[in-house]
């Protein structure tokens, strides 16, 4: 194995020879619980979107969101869509149904909730 080059304009962490760059992985999901929060509105979201922008995520990628909150599917979507147009680093563009291929769902229910006590004092 050669030293690496290092200079202006050379990354050493990116040789010209590692293909894995490239590759894009087979259909996949991310699940986000606390999908309702700051840190998904204003990092994960458009994150993903940005990613989505440059063609880093498979075709029939899905984001699925674990909330407590009583949203139905279109209220979600609507979130991801304002949290993105409104922090995504790249420029937003909007995309027609057949060029966005992201599905989105939400999921309801509270992590908190216990089962009735079987203690019997």
């Amino acid at each position: 194995m050669s030293p690496a080059k290092i200079g202006p304009g050379a990354n050493p962490l990116r040789d010209a020879d590692d293909r894995r760059l490239n590759r894009i992985a087979v259909p996949s999901g991310l699940v986000i619980f606390g999908v309702t929060g700051d840190l998904s509105r204003k990092k994960l979201m458009p994150a993903i979107y940005d990613l989505a922008n440059r063609g880093l995520l498979p075709p029939g990628f899905s984001l699925v969101g674990f909330a407590r909150r009583e949203w139905e599917d279109q209220d979600f979507a609507k979130v991801v869509h304002d949290s993105v147009r409104e922090y995504a680093r790249t420029e937003f563009r909007e995309k027609s149904g057949s060029s966005c291929s992201t599905e989105f769902a939400l999921f309801r229910a509270s992590l908190t909730t216990r089962p009735p006590s079987t203690d019997s004092r």
